[in-house]
C-alpha cells in the first residue's frame, strides 16, 4: 500500500461520484492524469484511485484538486449546483450531508451543492487517539474554527501547545500551519469544522 494509500483511505463505495466527476471533469478540459496531476500538485496514482473509485481524499487534497481544475469544490460532487444568493435559506437536514471517510476523521460535508460558498462547514467524527496514527498534519489554505459537540479532542495547530476541548469549547485558527485533532475521550469525538475558502474565486471549466 503507498503512502498516499495509508493517508487518504481506501473506500470504494463512497466516493464513486466523485471518481465520475473528476474522470469526466477533466475529460472535457482535454487533460491526461499527468497533465492533471501537475495542476494539482497530487500524484497521478492518487488521481488514478480516486478516478476509480478506490481513494477517499481529504479535505487538503479534496481543495487542491479543485483548485487545478479551476472549479468550486461543490463541483466535484454535483452537477445540481446553485449560488448562495439564490435563495436567502438553505437547509440540510440531519444526516442529508455527502459522507466521506479517511483513515482519521468520518466527514459529513454539509451544503456541498452551494456554488462559491465562502465557507465550508463539514460535521466530523474524530478517530484518531495518537499522532503516530494521525500522520502527516492537515495544512491548507484558510482559517478553521472548530466546535465541539460531542467527546473530548486535543488540537495541535504549529509549535503552539496542544489545546484539550470538550463538548461546548471551541477553537479558530489559521489552517495554512499544519495542525491535527485526536480523540481523547473513550468514545470518538464530534466536532463541527467551518473552513474558510481562499480568497480568489473559481474560474470554472467554462473559462478553459
Amino acid at each position: 500500500m503507498s503512502a498516499d494509500d495509508r493517508r487518504e483511505g481506501v473506500t470504494p463505495r463512497s466516493n464513486e461520484m466523485l471518481g465520475r466527476r473528476v474522470r469526466r471533469l477533466r475529460r472535457e478540459a482535454g487533460w491526461t492524469l499527468a497533465e492533471l496531476a501537475e495542476r494539482t500538485r497530487l500524484a497521478t496514482s492518487t488521481l488514478s484511485k480516486v478516478e476509480n473509485n478506490l481513494l477517499s481524499l481529504t479535505y487538503n487534497n479534496l481543495t487542491k484538486l479543485a483548485q487545478g481544475l479551476g472549479i468550486d469544490i461543490a463541483q466535484l460532487f454535483t452537477d445540481e449546483i446553485v449560488s448562495p444568493n439564490a435563495t436567502n435559506v438553505a437547509v440540510v437536514q440531519r444526516g442529508g450531508g455527502l459522507f466521506q471517510t479517511t483513515p482519521n476523521f468520518g466527514h459529513e460535508y454539509l451544503f456541498e451543492g452551494l456554488f462559491h460558498k465562502r465557507m465550508v462547514p463539514i460535521v466530523t467524527e474524530v478517530r484518531s487517539q495518537t499522532l503516530d496514527e494521525f500522520g502527516e498534519w492537515d495544512r491548507h489554505e484558510g482559517e478553521e474554527f472548530i466546535y465541539v459537540l460531542e467527546g473530548t479532542i486535543e488540537v495541535f495547530v504549529g509549535r503552539s501547545e496542544p489545546q484539550r476541548l470538550r463538548a461546548g469549547d471551541s477553537c479558530y485558527f489559521d489552517a495554512s500551519f499544519p495542525h491535527a485533532a485526536l480523540s481523547v475521550g473513550r468514545s470518538p469525538a464530534c466536532i463541527l469544522s467551518v473552513t474558510s475558502r481562499p480568497e480568489e474565486s473559481a474560474v470554472g471549466l467554462r473559462g478553459i
